[in-house]
């Protein structure tokens, strides 16, 4: 269970990492830091001892904010990719760690001593600090919102394809379980989404399809054959993806017409 966990949450952070426009939030806050110099820095540190400090300092903050996010998002197992209490609680959980990683960068490039009351405060500072990382990512995980009628007509096919993102909308063409995440595949690309395979099919809305397995899912309109080998049947797909067919469901597609 714990190692499962575990792999939740690194695959939960990659997707938190891969977007960049999380990355040019931390650019922009971190050059302001750099030029401004808060927290004395300014006059205790040359610019490139500036750059490396907050640089430094930034990258151990959000990551570990950002993991505390991914944790409790996982551990929760929520719908959404990421949610405003889970941005609070994460964040309030990982900032003990954030007041000693402060404190030991500090001691790297201030020769500052690290001690309890070092980590206290740099603890308190952190807080709020972390909290911003987390509300920063909540804002950026969130599916854009189109102001074209097509995504606010009432079609719960609709909030599936939100949950993508922009450039990988296009045509359903199946669904799989992995672990605790749904693979969503469409005509322009496949995404991981932490979600229920019975949700995920409830939000397919007016795409037809059918389940084929307790894992998979597939829309008619992408199903090129079907496969048999021996007692086993499988599903191909149009983009040539071969997915089993259960005894328990191999009777609804008969009878949808898929012999």
């Amino acid at each position: 269970m714990k190692r499962q966990i575990v792999q939740l949450t690194l695959r939960e952070m990659r997707s938190l990492f891969s977007d960049k426009r999380l990355w040019m939030a931390f650019g922009a806050i971190v050059a302001l830091f750099v030029f401004t110099g808060p927290f004395g820095t300014i006059d205790r540190l040359g610019f490139a001892e500036r750059l490396g400090f907050w640089l430094t300092v930034h990258l151990v903050t959000w990551s570990i904010a950002l993991s505390g996010v991914a944790l409790v998002s996982v551990w929760n197992g929520d719908n959404s990719r990421i949610g405003i209490w889970q941005t609070v609680i994460g964040c309030c959980l990982a900032t003990p760690f954030i007041g000693f990683a402060v404190s030991a960068i500090r001691t790297l490039f201030l020769n500052e001593q690290i001690t309890v009351t070092s980590v206290f405060w740099q603890m308190v500072q952190a807080l709020p600090v972390a909290i911003i990382i987390g509300i920063v990512a909540y804002f950026f995980f969130q599916p854009v919102q189109s102001q074209s009628s097509d995504l606010k007509a009432p079609d719960p096919g609709a909030r599936l394809m939100l949950r993508l993102p922009p450039e990988k909308r296009g045509e359903l063409l199946y669904m799989s379980m992995q672990d605790h995440y749904v693979e969503i595949v469409t005509t322009k690309g496949r995404e991981l989404v932490l979600l229920r395979l019975a949700d995920a099919m409830t939000e397919a809305g007016s795409t037809t399809g059918i389940q084929v397995h307790r894992s998979h899912w597939v829309a008619f309109s992408a199903i090129s054959s079907i496969k048999r080998d021996g007692g086993k049947s499988s599903v191909v797909m149009t983009d040539g993806t071969e997915l089993p067919v259960s005894r328990t469901y191999a009777k609804a597609l008969r009878e949808a017409g898929y012999t």
